[in-house]
């Protein structure tokens, strides 16, 4: 598609200009309402997402197992759209394309671009197919530096933001890795000064070792060693400079097959677009840019990528939340390195399936997420509508170790508030986002040093403190992020635990405390007395105690007010002085 370019030309950010703009692009499923799907790819792929190419051939598309009828990103349910970069060579414009003015190639006569301009690229394409508002856009790797252009550029342009194995500005050491592919090709004798197109030479052997050694920052080493290891292959080596093992004719293989479909000059240019993307750059704090964008965000980091580690996915996920975004941030495990997006993944696909569906009938509540026997359950649940009493009618809420976000659940049905849960359970960062609650993965025991001070009204630690290995500090922390805190823990001093120990020498087993000594999630016994006496220790105001007794015993005695006796659970209101 042509773009209509209003008054002639498409001035870019750097100052240059182009007179014309074709975009090759492709899409997929139909529009029906808000349902607009964008997907940005990544450095050297193209629009071709998933299916058959128009043409009939059987190349497959790059993100097949993610795209498709009934998939994550489901074409039954969504109307995707999928565009090759401005400066690519696969039919949108770029170095290789015609020049109007000269009537050939640009070479390296085409304007430097930056991923401003490829977004604006984009945003012009869907504004002429008609599409002035999208659902969602997602991508990966470069891509997921696209989507986080998206946000900052056109803030309310999109409701949700899939953002994954990214980076808010390149590392030094991938600046290195792209300043060496680059001069891999500049100095190839066949990159003539840039201007090869339409001459018999081009810089073959510069831009195929470009791309092998960018492949190895591609795997990790796990990945490598369980798929070539140390084996040799049949053929004998060329040169006695060559070797015989697998991994050099792997390498070989790649860096060939991409001279046949890619461009040198628009490796040059998009490597150094990404080299010079940093979103946040002379803004102080950071996390303005992204006050603007009105939409949730889902940040996802791979456990074995070391080209982006799952750090720096983070990293944007805590400038994110200091934005006062919803954000979710999940740090998916496995082994193939920063090419794992490209990869079946179960985890991956979860979390991007329901943080695109909502709440949705394929995906109905579950019957009972707290675990344990009707006793237990019915304790938690007491507990839980005790802390919804105790929590503002207006506010923000953050759960601190929310499991698979009941609280939060029920208490966003209940309100407008804005509610985030923190979990380190990778298995509760997918419930809580198949129930559309924002949730951060991290280690309370690490510090919340992602949040300002005071940032919530209310920090809520449930049935969380007595499994936590620095309660000092995590308490601590809740009162520094939070104007006030409600903290529940089973009480060990009920008098049923008493007996327990008294009559049989045992670890009580109760429902509050509903795990044998060896496979209790619990770290720390604590009882009321022992937590007020913390409090009191620590300077902090225990405002009120809620004392939660099973069975007619307990009830008489908390009713009396023998807490720290008749309580099963109990729950406390704190302050800081």
């Amino acid at each position: 598609m042509k773009l209509d370019l209003h008054g002639g030309l498409l001035a870019l950010e750097k100052g240059g200009t182009l007179r014309e703009v074709q975009v090759a692009y492709e899409t997929w499923g139909e529009r029906r309402g808000n349902n607009v799907v964008y997907v940005c790819h990544a450095l050297t792929g193209d629009s071709h997402v998933t299916g058959r190419l128009a043409d009939g051939s059987q190349v497959e598309g790059w993100w097949e197992n993610y795209v498709g009828p009934g998939k994550p990103i489901d074409t039954d349910r969504y109307f995707i759209v999928c565009s090759n970069i401005l400066g690519g060579c696969m039919g949108t414009t770029g170095p290789a394309s015609t020049d109007p003015e000269t009537g050939r190639a640009y070479g390296v006569d085409f304007p430097e671009i930056t991923l401003r301009d490829i977004t604006e690229v984009q945003r012009r394409l869907l504004t002429q197919l008609g599409v002035d508002h999208a659902y969602a856009v997602v991508g990966g790797s470069l891509g997921a530096m696209n989507t986080l252009q998206w946000a900052v550029s056109h803030p309310g342009f999109v409701d949700k933001v899939i953002c994954i194995a990214g980076t808010k500005s390149l590392s030094a050491m991938n600046l290195a890795f792209d300043v060496v592919g680059r001069e891999m090709i500049l100095r190839d004798p066949g990159w003539s000064g840039g201007h090869y197109h339409g001459t018999e030479r081009r810089p073959d052997n510069g831009l195929a070792v470009a791309r092998m050694l960018a492949h190895i920052t591609y795997l990790s080493e796990k990945a490598m060693e369980r798929k070539f290891g140390r084996e040799e292959k049949t053929v004998a080596p060329a040169t006695i400079f060559h070797t015989a093992f697998q991994v050099e004719s792997y390498l070989h293989h790649q860096g060939s097959k991409f001279v046949d479909r890619f461009d040198a000059n628009s490796y040059l240019y998009i490597t150094k677009a990404m080299d010079e993307f940093d979103i946040t750059a002379g803004i102080r704090p950071p996390h303005r840019v992204f006050e603007p964008s009105t939409a949730d965000f889902l940040v996802v980091g791979l456990s074995s990528d070391w080209l982006f580690p799952p750090d720096e996915s983070r990293e944007i996920a805590e400038i994110l939340l200091r934005a006062g975004k919803n954000v979710t941030f999940c740090e998916i495990d496995c082994e193939h390195g920063h090419d794992a997006f490209l990869m079946e993944n179960p985890h991956l696909m979860a979390l991007l399936s329901t943080f695109l569906e909502g709440h949705d009938s394929r995906h109905p509540e579950p019957v009972a997420t707290v675990s344990g026997d009707a006793a237990s359950r019915a304790l938690a649940a007491r507990t839980e509508a005790v802390i919804q009493t105790l929590l503002p009618a207006q506010g923000r809420i953050i759960d601190l170790g929310c499991g698979t976000g009941d609280l939060l659940h029920t208490y966003s049905e209940a309100s407008d508030s804005d509610a985030q849960g923190i979990d380190i359970d990778v298995a509760n960062v997918l419930e809580c986002n198949r129930r559309q609650i924002p949730v951060f993965q991290t280690d309370l025991d690490e510090g919340l040093s992602m949040i300002p001070d005071d940032f919530y009204d209310v920090a809520v630690l449930s049935s969380t403190l007595q499994q936590v290995v620095r309660p000092h500090a995590v308490v601590r922390e809740m009162l520094r992020v939070a104007k006030r805190g409600i903290v529940s823990f089973p009480n060990m001093a009920h008098w049923h635990n008493r007996l327990q120990l008294f009559l049989f020498g045992r670890v009580p087993v109760s429902p509050a405390l509903a795990h044998t000594w060896y496979d209790t999630p619990n770290l720390h016994f604590l009882s009321l007395s022992d937590f007020t006496a913390f409090c009191r220790s620590e300077g902090i105001r225990v405002k009120a105690a809620h004392a939660l007794g099973y069975g007619l015993i307990s009830s008489i005695l908390t009713a009396i007010g023998l807490k720290n006796i008749g309580g099963d659970v109990v729950v406390v209101e704190i302050e800081r002085p």
